[in-house]
């Protein structure tokens, strides 16, 4: 029996390590691309590095850098929309900040996911309605948000109050 539960031990460690050292090398190239524009330049490395985050999350979900992953990946994601102007990327980063509200919403980045996610709609696809959903969302879900205020103005940029109506 103790030398099974020093083999778990130590497998969990294991993967702990693993799940580390995965996401150390993607930080790496996150940082890379954002830093060296000859990198930065082949989508491939975009690509690449997207994939390392989400192997780290699909491998390694209970890890603690698993919201990390998602939330770097959403906005790997917008970047790269916002380099090569193609809307499945645009898609895949509200996607993936979805998911981190979703599968994380105690992570201290799900408040940052939802603001992104708010921003993806009002910004880049121009729907106001939809921005004006999530900004209300990232309110009543994340109260005590630090981009509480951010998204209260936005509200008000998207969705001016009704004046009334005379006839």
């Amino acid at each position: 029996f103790v030398l099974v539960t020093i083999l778990s031990h130590s497998h969990r460690l294991g993967a702990a390590d693993h799940a580390e050292s995965l996401y150390g090398k993607a930080a790496s190239n996150y940082h890379r691309l954002y830093d060296d524009p000859v990198f930065a330049s082949n989508s491939e490395n975009w690509l690449r590095t997207i994939k390392q985050f989400q192997i780290v999350q699909h491998t390694y979900p209970s890890h603690y850098r698993a919201p990390a992953s998602l939330y770097n990946t959403g906005r790997l994601y917008r970047s790269l929309f916002q380099i090569k102007k193609r809307r499945i990327f645009l898609d895949r980063s509200s996607l993936t900040f979805r998911k981190l509200i979703e599968d994380y919403p105690k992570s201290k980045l799900a408040d940052d996911g939802q603001f992104l996610l708010a921003e993806n709609y009002g910004r880049f696809e121009k729907n106001k309605h939809l921005a004006v959903l999530e900004y209300k969302n990232l309110l009543n879900w994340f109260p005590e948000s630090d981009f509480r205020k951010d998204a209260e103005k936005r509200i008000q940029l998207l969705q001016p109050p009704h004046k009334d109506l005379q006839i």
